[in-house]
């Protein structure tokens, strides 16, 4: 059953990285190519902008999540580090528990969002606005999948004295001594 779940873990982390690739090549490209056609050719290129605003919502959304996964996100920790490791854990756990509250709320208005914009379509090329608000939905549900897993561990490390990741690799001792 572990295996099974590794190997969806390779895979979702495989997909969202060349998803992540790719839209960063479109972003600078639709860019690149709006700056062209403005400046060089005097071309109106209205599908570029918004392909390009696109493009970043899904790297941020898609980044964000990968972020979640490897516990990667932006944090002092500093301050927490002079605390006692219990205290260490209880905020660590809350810090969890705020990630999976907010991305419940992120998921859940992004759905919302996704319909009521089912109908809306943009002026320039008729594709429909809702594709917008998609990203916050895959980026919840990844975000709260590995959230869950980041509770499960940090709980698990807690209960055996281990430190293991959600790789299966050891966690790198970052304490100052």
């Amino acid at each position: 059953m572990l295996n099974i779940l590794k190997k969806i873990d390779k895979a979702i982390v495989k997909l969202c990285d060349i998803f992540l690739v790719l839209s960063i090549i479109a972003m600078v490209g639709f860019a690149f190519w709006q700056v062209i056609g403005r400046f060089l050719l005097k071309l109106s290129t209205p599908y570029a902008e918004e392909f390009a605003r696109l493009a970043i919502v899904w790297c941020i959304m898609i980044g964000g999540a990968l972020a979640v996964r490897k516990n990667e996100h932006i944090r002092v920790d500093s301050l927490t580090r002079i605390l006692p490791k219990t205290v260490q854990f209880i905020l660590e756990l809350f810090s969890y528990v705020l990630v999976l509250i907010f991305t419940v709320y992120i998921t859940r208005y992004s759905y919302a969002y996704v319909l009521a914009t089912a109908e809306d379509f943009t002026t320039s090329l008729g594709y429909c606005r809702n594709i917008f608000f998609v990203p916050g939905i895959v980026f919840g549900v990844i975000t709260i999948l590995y959230t869950i897993v980041n509770i499960i561990l940090l709980l698990y490390n807690k209960i055996n004295h281990t430190s293991v990741t959600i790789d299966g690799t050891e966690r790198m001792n970052t304490d100052v001594a």
